[in-house]
């Protein structure tokens, strides 16, 4: 029998038993595609359960970085040659082998310049990725920082094919700040992307395929890390404080939403942002309610300080969106 006739009797066999289509009969009819297109060349790497159906994700053998990974129908016996289920099997191939030669040849840009990799976010196989890695920029002038990612671009780019498209050249960065406990891991999208500590905060950089440089004015406060260190609670503490004080008073609800926040356009240490909030009286146990006021700051994030505080109203435009003027900064 072939390995193709394998893996289709092992999914009729699983199939039949019970009428319940489990992991491994995914697993199967995934495989079985794989060998109708790509005989020998893909094996099962892993199988996770989602809500009302699997997600298989293969690997190419003998490639440690390529996965491929889609979702299969509820009921893998519809999973066939000509399906709409087969046609998802080739895009995610596709997909899958843009992601891994990028991954591939920014691994190896990386540790050619000496750049410490800590993983990378994104989901299980995405060509957007966003990769982790250190860097030590200075709070007041981080130009000549970033400068030592400009000879990392260029050797991940000429390490594409030259027909890499748009989507594979880009690049999302997420900073952290050095720490030594901390070691380079090689990029796999199974590894799980570093954290760091929530008392750093964390920069994002995004570079469009065009961008051959990084610029100070690309650097962003990745704004998970106001949540995960507890500033957009201190922020909205601080806004609630305000509003007490205001004529007509105001609340901050439960679920706090910091709009349009900056970072300042020097220094890494000032952000600028709206904390949106309720008109009338403060209310013991107030749930969610739809925004009317704001309450702008400045807030020193070293010194948990806040400044330029101001309340401000009637921030819906004639649709009922927040409509806010825009905060200096980047």
């Amino acid at each position: 029998m072939t390995r193709l006739g394998t893996w289709l009797a092992a999914g009729a066999t699983l199939l039949g038993v019970g009428g319940c289509a489990g992991g491994q009969a995914a697993t199967n009819a995934a495989m079985a595609l794989a060998e109708a297109h790509h005989p020998g060349r893909l094996e099962p790497f892993a199988t996770r359960r989602l809500k009302d159906r699997y997600r298989v994700i293969l690997a190419i053998r003998g490639d440690p970085v390529t996965r491929i990974a889609f979702d299969m129908d509820a009921d893998p016996a519809t999973c066939r040659l000509g399906s709409p289920c087969d046609r998802r099997f080739l895009r995610a191939y596709d997909h899958g082998v843009l992601a891994g030669d990028k991954v591939n040849a920014l691994d190896a840009a990386l540790r050619d310049c000496g750049i410490k990799a800590l993983g990378i976010e994104g989901g299980d196989v995405v060509v957007d990725f966003r990769t982790v890695i250190e860097l030590d920029l200075p709070t007041d002038d981080q130009q000549s920082v970033l400068d030592r990612l400009t000879p990392c671009i260029a050797a991940f780019r000429r390490g594409l094919s030259a027909q890499a498209p748009d989507a594979t050249r880009a690049l999302r960065l997420r900073i952290l700040a050095p720490d030594p406990a901390r070691a380079s891991v090689p990029l796999r999208f199974e590894i799980p992307a570093e954290a760091g500590e929530a008392a750093v905060p964390s920069f994002l950089i995004g570079l469009a395929a065009s961008d051959a440089a990084v610029s100070a004015a690309m650097l962003r406060l990745d704004p998970d890390w106001l949540r995960r260190s507890g500033v957009r609670n201190r922020l909205a503490r601080i806004a609630q404080s305000a509003l007490d004080d205001a004529p007509g008073g105001g609340t901050v609800p439960p679920v706090v939403v910091a709009w349009g926040t900056k970072l300042d356009a020097r220094r890494l240490d000032t952000i600028r942002t709206y904390i949106l909030a309720c008109s009338g009286p403060r209310r013991a146990g107030t749930g969610a309610c739809r925004a009317d006021l704001a309450v702008r700051m400045r807030y020193d994030l070293d010194r948990n300080a806040a400044s330029e505080i101001a309340v401000t109203g009637d921030i819906r435009d004639e649709r009922g969106g927040v409509f806010l003027p825009e905060l200096p900064g980047r």
